[in-house]
């Protein structure tokens, strides 16, 4: 689904009393061509506030998207 990756980031968190205490989510942040960057530092450091985040990786061949793998704390 095309969102805000901060829209995403929140509804991610809303959700985090769902996932069991050191459970793992992966998220896909769709990003815009202008200020990729900052969309996806503005996701990622509303995500840290309930998520150890374990790994973000941009994929070579798909610049418009970025995924997040978090765990939950415990």
């Amino acid at each position: 689904m095309r969102m805000d990756p901060g829209d995403s980031a929140r509804i991610l968190l809303e959700m985090r009393p769902l996932l069991r205490p050191a459970g793992q989510a992966v998220i896909t942040l769709k990003l815009a061509k202008k200020q990729w960057y900052k969309q996806t530092m503005k996701a990622v450091e509303l995500l840290s506030r309930g998520y150890e985040i374990a790994g973000v990786r941009q994929l070579f061949n798909n610049r418009s998207e970025v995924t997040v793998f978090l765990k939950n704390r415990p």
